[in-house]
């Protein structure tokens, strides 16, 4: 019973933290792809690109927050029992792995916000 109450008070919101993640990761790729497919196929704007860099940087920045939310559940107040240490290392690798992509993403996104109206898709303003 007190080890299935361990897992509640911390796979819990890890797995919240971690669905936040992939949402946030999955809209700041869906956002500048969505962007340059408008701007390819209707002709619009190219500076529509930069916007959506300067939206999915938004997104990759809460991306980055949601793994300092799921690292935080690892940083206990007291005693923790044996569900504890097999949490960590069930999840600390995939933990490291989203910091590193939540930066990357937020890397790339600032990159298209930056560089986005200089593709040579869609309309010249």
């Amino acid at each position: 019973m007190s080890e299935e109450l361990n897992l509640d008070i911390y796979e819990r919101p890890l797995r919240r933290a971690r669905l936040g993640f992939l949402i946030c990761g999955c809209l700041a790729v869906i956002t500048p792809i969505a962007a340059i497919a408008i701007c390819f196929w209707y002709g619009t704007p190219v500076s529509w690109i930069s916007r959506s860099g300067a939206v999915s940087t938004g997104f990759a920045f809460l991306a980055l927050f949601a793994t300092q939310v799921m690292s935080d559940v690892f940083q206990p107040n007291g005693y923790v029992g044996q569900t504890f240490g097999d949490l960590l290392e069930r999840y600390g690798n995939q933990i490291s792995l989203f910091k590193k992509l939540a930066v990357l993403l937020g890397l790339v996104a600032t990159g298209i916000w930056g560089f986005g109206d200089l593709m040579p898709i869609g309309l010249e303003v």
